[in-house]
C-alpha cells in the first residue's frame, strides 16, 4: 500500500544521522518564543500564555537526538518517479528525536488542509483517518518509538504550527492544545 512505502520513507530518514543540521527542539523552542498572546483573540491569551510555558518547559526535557527530520512529511511531500519515491521539501530539515517528527507528521495528516484538487470535503475526512491510523500502527510497529514519546511532542508541535498561520487549522489547533493543557493537568 501506498502508506506502507510513506512509513518505510519515515522510518529510513530516521535511521540517518545528521549532526551538521539546526537542532530540531531548538527550532521548536524559536518559534513558540516569538508566539504573542496579542495574535490572538482575547478569550485564547491566556490559553496560549500557558501553552507557550507549558510547552518550553516540556521541551527542556524532551530527549534530543541527531536523526533526520524532515519537518514536513506528509503524502503531498512524496512524488512517485520511474525510479521509486522521491521526498521533496526539505526547507525545515532539522536533526533531532523521530518522535518530534512522526508528531508532526501525525497533526499534518489528521488537520492539515490538502492541496487543492486533489481530496477534498467528506472524503479527506474518511481517508484521513483511515491514513493516520495506519501509519501509526506501521510506525509503531517497525520502530522502538513507543506512542508516549510521540505524545509528549504534540504540545509543542501545535504551538508551532500555529505559527505558520494555515487556513481553517487554528481552530482545530487551539482545542488540541485545550485537551493536551487539561490532560496534562490530571
Amino acid at each position: 500500500s501506498l502508506f506502507r512505502v510513506f512509513t518505510d520513507l519515515h522510518l529510513e530518514m530516521h535511521r540517518q544521522s545528521v549532526p551538521e543540521l539546526p537542532s530540531l527542539r531548538s527550532r521548536l523552542a524559536e518559534r513558540i518564543g516569538r508566539i504573542t498572546s496579542a495574535d490572538f483573540r482575547d478569550d485564547l491569551r491566556e490559553l496560549v500564555e500557558c501553552a507557550k510555558a507549558t510547552a518550553l518547559a516540556m521541551l527542556e526535557k524532551l530527549p534530543e537526538d541527531d536523526k533526520l527530520c524532515h519537518g514536513d512529511f506528509h503524502p503531498d511531500n512524496i512524488i512517485m518517479s520511474p525510479r521509486g519515491p522521491i521526498i521533496i521539501d526539505w526547507s525545515d530539515a532539522t536533526r533531532g528525536n523521530p518522535a518530534a517528527d512522526v508528531a508532526r507528521t501525525r497533526l499534518l495528516i489528521s488537520i492539515g488542509t490538502p492541496v487543492k484538487g486533489r481530496i477534498s470535503g467528506w472524503l479527506a475526512k474518511l481517508a484521513r483517518k483511515r491514513a493516520l491510523s495506519l501509519y501509526l500502527k506501521l510506525y509503531l510497529e517497525r520502530s522502538a518509538i513507543p506512542l508516549e514519546s510521540i505524545d509528549a511532542w504534540v504540545l509543542p508541535v501545535a504551538l508551532t504550527r500555529i505559527t505558520e498561520d494555515i487556513p481553517g487549522e487554528r481552530d482545530q489547533l487551539i482545542t488540541l492544545i485545550k485537551n493536551h493543557l487539561e490532560q496534562s493537568k490530571k
